[in-house]
């Protein structure tokens, strides 16, 4: 499926490369992305207080650096 998000060009630095950039199109839909993830973060840590953030935090962290 093409959506328009990046387009791909042949490397300047490497004709047998492609680089990839995101188009105004992809930007608009990564910005809509970003805000809704951090209201979706938002509600699920609305229960926590925030001493509990901080220990979840510090848990993610160590099964992430594992």
């Amino acid at each position: 499926m093409r959506v328009g998000w990046v387009r791909r060009e042949v490397s300047v630095e490497d004709r047998r490369r492609f680089a990839l950039y995101i188009t105004e199109s992809g930007k608009r839909m990564l910005e809509s992305a970003r805000k809704l993830i951090e209201q979706h973060e938002a509600d699920l840590a609305a229960p926590l207080s925030a001493a509990e953030r901080i220990e979840l935090a510090r848990l993610l962290k160590k099964i992430i650096s594992r």
